[in-house]
């Protein structure tokens, strides 16, 4: 196959060399002499156009005479000659009074003659003389276009099927060759070698007289026949051994970098990037030698790196480092040996470095066309992929691993800070924060608990500074900094987070401690930062108040994270509520939603047999998130906007409900299980279905005093489940006893909202 690739491209270069170039300087010439008979033909009309009126103008015409007693009146032109040229047709027609210079003979009464002066000829709407005026009408046009059509299909299809038919019989005939055995093995290196040098040679050639794309697209497909021609010498005839050939074909790609530079060309600047990059894999065999890969990919990194900043060239750069990317993946996932973790790191910490330079100074670069953008997306997710790379290399290695999570949080936050972006200090807590917290998690190395302890707590630090050197008086007028919101709370609840995880799995007993010390100091925080940054210290102030109800939690032996996540949400929405903020209010929701899942998630777990039902750590849980929805819902009454006291305000009321109704029927279900009775799940089905019925009228009054129908309408809603399962279920599920007490309880509880709803008079329309 690769045989017959060969002789394919020595019949490519030779039909080239042979064909083609003729055929373009036949072209050519002919072009030329096309040009050369069209600008002989103009200058000949010229030449008659000019002694024509030269014949017509009258003797006694004196264009410079002025006229200082009377206005010029203008006589009538000329007509126009028909034999003479459209411009100069147009010229002679519009001819104006205000283009005859003043003074000027028209027929009238005139002034003192003047010495006669050369005509002006001042032509005003119509074309110059050097630019005929060429009329592009729709039968002109088509004419036009059939004839562009015409040349097309002459000059350039025909061509291309042409040598297309002959390239492919070329190609049958070198392969009949090569099967006969009529050219030998070095031949058929050397005539590739000869072919991909005389396929260069020619195309720079062509490069230089003009026809720039083609020469370099000829030069090109030289530089591919001589990798080709290497690759072929050394696996498929095995004419040189792996050293010479990985010398030639670094020759190769340095010969086509030069060219690059020197010709101002892409196309061999990325097929020498591509050559480059592809010696290694070309070359194979079974050597493991890292140091010499990695210093080679260096060499073209900082040469393509080069020739991008020369020749602003921004994708060059982007394609060498995706071709790095790849094979570096493909080398940990193939020969990688666990033994060259420092060196492959320090080598990615030079790839990173040299392409974070390309990236600022693409930044920094005015142009923002598309291959800009394109590059500056590419190159921009270097660090993020150096930083996994190095998650998967120094996880193992628990000193290097830590000393690394507090670099790179050090080096990311130096790049936030210089371009002012809390944005990215929130990606880099993250990107650094969650690996040390899984890590811990999953500690295969216990002696190193207190230093990666220590690390989170130093990460945590840094960005506290960087959050606090960040803090401007700008920030306390206008609107709410939102990134640096975020930033302030994810930085503060990373920290506990992290502590109260790890001592759970690690140390319980440190559990509450985890929790309540950031707790405080977030309070000191906030006292601390009301002067310089009081929108800061309000940020504090939310977190201290989360983490001292999660505290609480945790305190009573509780699940302390759907709390947690709860009480964050509620005093964000708080917060959201007094800046006027929909982001961090949508923020809020989300943690509040997810604490809510997760404490639904809680009322669905068995109770401890040794826990009392509601007095325990999952009911403490629960009424805690209650509680704080409730005040929640307060806040938000008291707010001036009706967008924020209706609908929002309703929706919170109903899940503090639905969430009430299921603590409730988890309590009673817990409660009923610890009896040993074989009528206790007929009574728990009896009480809660009573329960329900309760509620729901409580909620009834509720609404009535409070003229809150949202109330009223989720107790309707609770009467309707409730009579549902009481017809589906208790009737035929209880026995008699239970299924008398039931209907007559419901049915009770149902007379007695009829009732209220009937003396209060309460309609949907009165509210």
């Amino acid at each position: 196959m690769l045989g017959a690739l060969i002789g394919l491209l020595l019949a490519t270069g030779a039909i080239l060399l042979t064909i083609v170039v003729p055929i373009l300087s036949l072209l050519r010439a002919r072009e030329a002499r096309r040009i050369a008979r069209s600008m002989a033909d103009r200058l000949e009309a010229l030449e008659a156009a000019v002694a024509r009126l030269e014949d017509r103008r009258p003797p006694d015409a004196d264009l410079s005479r002025t006229s200082a007693s009377a206005p010029a009146e203008v006589s009538p032109a000329p007509s126009p000659d028909p034999s003479a040229p459209p411009a100069f047709q147009a010229a002679t027609l519009s001819a104006r009074p205000a283009d005859v210079a003043p003074g000027t003979p028209t027929g009238g009464r005139t002034g003192p003659a003047a010495p006669p002066g050369p005509s002006v000829l001042r032509p005003v709407d119509g074309p110059t003389v050097d630019q005929p005026a060429v009329g592009p009408g729709p039968a002109g046009a088509r004419t036009a276009g059939a004839e562009d059509l015409e040349q097309r299909i002459g000059s350039r299809w025909l061509l291309y099927a042409g040598l297309a038919a002959v390239v492919l019989g070329v190609s049958y005939f070198v392969k009949f060759a090569f099967d006969s055995g009529w050219i030998s093995e070095p031949m058929r290196v050397a005539a590739g070698l000869a072919v991909g040098a005389a396929l260069v040679a020619g195309g720079l050639r062509l490069s230089r007289r003009g026809l720039a794309w083609f020469g370099q697209a000829l030069a090109g497909g030289g530089i591919l026949t001589l990798y080709l021609s290497i690759y072929a010498a050394l696996h498929f005839y095995a004419l040189v051994s792996a050293g010479p050939a990985f010398a030639m074909m670094i020759a190769v790609t340095a010969a086509a970098a030069w060219l690059a530079d020197r010709h101002q060309s892409q196309i061999l600047a990325g097929l020498a990037l591509v050559g480059g990059f592809a010696t290694p894999v070309l070359i194979g065999g079974e050597r493991n030698a890292p140091g010499t890969l990695f210093t080679y990919m260096a060499v073209l990194v900082a040469g393509t790196a080069l020739l991008a900043r020369r020749h602003d060239w921004p994708l060059l750069a982007a394609g060498s480092y995706v071709s790095t990317a790849i094979l570096v993946l493909a080398w940990l996932a193939g020969p990688y040996d666990a033994s060259h973790w420092l060196l492959t790191e320090l080598f990615l910490t030079l790839y990173v470095v040299l392409f974070t330079i390309v990236l600022r100074d693409l930044i920094a670069s005015p142009d923002r066309s598309l291959r800009a953008v394109v590059a500056i997306g590419l190159l921009a997710t270097a660090p993020v992929a150096y930083h996994l790379a190095s998650i998967v290399l120094l996880a193992r290695h628990p000193a290097a691993w830590l000393v690394y999570l507090v670099l790179a949080s050090a080096a990311g936050l130096a790049v936030a800070q210089r371009l002012r972006s809390p944005m990215l200090r929130l990606g880099v807590l993250l990107l650094v924060g969650g690996p040390a917290l899984l890590w811990l998690l999953d500690l295969a190395f216990p002696r190193w608990l207190a230093a990666g302890v220590g690390v989170s707590i130093a990460i945590y630090t840094l960005h506290l500074a960087a959050q606090w050197e960040a803090a401007a008086p700008a920030d306390e007028r206008g609107t709410l900094n939102v990134p640096q919101a975020m930033h302030t709370q994810a930085n503060g609840l990373l920290l506990p987070f992290t502590l109260y995880l790890t001592a759970e799995t690690h140390s319980p007993s440190w559990s509450i401690a985890a929790v309540t010390v950031p707790a405080m100091w977030n309070v000191v925080l906030a006292l601390a930062a009301r002067t310089r940054a009081p929108r800061m210290a309000m940020q504090f102030t939310v977190l201290g108040a989360a983490l001292t109800a999660a505290a609480v939690v945790v305190a009573v032996d509780g699940p302390a994270v759907p709390a947690a996540w709860v009480a964050e949400g509620v005093f964000l929405a708080w917060l959201a509520l007094r800046e006027r903020s929909h982001v961090v209010g949508w923020c809020a929701v989300a943690l509040i939603l997810g604490g809510y899942i997760g404490t639904l998630g809680l009322l669905e777990r068995p109770l401890a047999a040794s826990d009392m039902p509601l007095f325990n750590a999952r009911a403490a849980a629960t009424l805690l998130v209650i509680g704080l929805l409730g005040w929640l819902a307060v806040r938000m009454r008291a707010d001036g906007t009706p967008a924020v006291r209706q609908r929002p305000r309703d929706v919170l009321i109903a899940l503090v409900n639905l969430l009430a109704v299921v603590f409730l029927s988890a309590e009673i279900h817990a409660f009923f299980q610890q009896r040993i009775d074989r009528t206790a799940a007929l009574a728990a089905q009896l009480t809660l279905s009573v329960s329900w019925a309760l509620y729901a009228l409580v909620l009834v009054a509720v609404g009535i005093r409070r003229r809150y129908a949202p109330a009223r309408y989720f107790a309707i809603a609770l009467f309707g489940i409730t009579s549902v399962k009481v017809l589906a279920h208790d009737i035929a599920g209880l026995d008699r006893l239970y299924r008398m007490l039931t209907v007559l309880g419901v049915g009770v509880l149902l007379l007695v909202a009829s009732y209220l709803y009937n003396r209060r008079g309460i309609t949907r329309s009165g509210d």
